[in-house]
């Protein structure tokens, strides 16, 4: 079984940023109970978060197909909650967590989940404030990637 933190299909800069910064989150915070859970995404980065990755000395997380998906598998939705928008297979895994900023769409669970909808411009400030809750501190190439896709998602 593996936990998979994954953004939306044609991964923006705040998507890809937020999986990645959520899944180091989960590293920190055993109460959460994910100390594997791995980003990843579902499609290639576009060129502006390529430069970012790079600039910052982050590697980018690994795509994943609906192969690569088990049923066993956990998944924490990031930057989306429509079905339309996830990678296919995700309604064979059991959905954990949904962190978004957008409205709320079609995704269906089978249990409850933590779901943090929030109105702010971007994903990255969400997943900032859960840090910021839990008195983790950012790295600095995190800080860098967060605070760029809070400028590339609101701008």
């Amino acid at each position: 079984m593996k936990t998979y933190v994954i953004g939306h299909l044609k991964p923006d800069t705040d998507s890809v940023v937020a999986a990645l910064a959520l899944a180091e989150f989960y590293r920190h915070t055993p109460s959460f109970n994910r100390p594997n859970a791995e980003a990843v995404i579902a499609e290639p980065i576009n060129n502006e978060t390529a430069f970012l990755l790079n600039k910052f000395a982050v590697a980018s997380p690994k795509i994943i197909t609906d192969k690569d998906i088990q049923p066993e598998d956990q998944i924490v939705l990031v930057d989306h909650n429509e079905v339309s928008q996830a990678v296919e297979g995700l309604e064979e895994c059991e959905i954990m967590e949904i962190i978004d900023h957008h409205r709320i769409g079609s995704v269906e669970t089978v249990s409850p989940v933590y779901f943090r909808n929030q109105p702010v411009g971007c994903t990255g400030t969400i997943v900032a404030q859960m840090y910021r809750e839990q008195g983790i501190e950012i790295t600095k190439e995190m800080a860098g990637l967060m605070c760029s896709a809070i400028l590339s998602d609101t701008l």
